[in-house]
Order: C-alpha cells, then sequence, then structure tokens
C-alpha cells in the first residue's frame, strides 16, 4: 500500500459478511455507492456497504475509554 492510500472495506448490505477490501487515495475514495455486489452466504446481489478498515476496532476502544455511568440516586438526587 502506497503511502497516503486507505483500505476500504466492502460488505454485504444484508448480513453484514465481510466481502473484500481494496486500497485507494484518499483523493479518490468514495464511501457511499449504490452498486451491488454479490454475497455467497446470501447467495444474491446485495448492496453493497462500505467502510474504512480498522474503522470499527478504533470505535470500539474510544467508547472502552468513556468514564462509566454512575447510577442516579433519587434520594440524594445525585
Amino acid at each position: 500500500m502506497a503511502e497516503g492510500d486507505m483500505t476500504v472495506v466492502q460488505s454485504c448490505g444484508a448480513c453484514g459478511e465481510e466481502l473484500g477490501s481494496f486500497d485507494v487515495k484518499k483523493d479518490n475514495m468514495m464511501l457511499m455507492t449504490t452498486e451491488t455486489i454479490w454475497c455467497p452466504k446470501c447467495q444474491a446481489d446485495t448492496h453493497e456497504v462500505r467502510d474504512l478498515a480498522g474503522r470499527g476496532a478504533a470505535i470500539q476502544q474510544e467508547q472502552g475509554s468513556y468514564a462509566a455511568n454512575n447510577p442516579f440516586d433519587p434520594e440524594t438526587r445525585r
């Protein structure tokens, strides 16, 4: 992968199965698409969903770093 390239992951819009990936320059990246893609699990052409590789893991890591919610105590109003 060349410097400045991003990896885009293609997934099935119906079942979420990862179907492929490709590298693209940041300037040429297009995540929104109306294309369909063949899903062997669904045995059909389904809507293609594109996302950046590693984005889901980064979101989970960030959410894990948030402070825990403390339960509200109505008596102390805290």
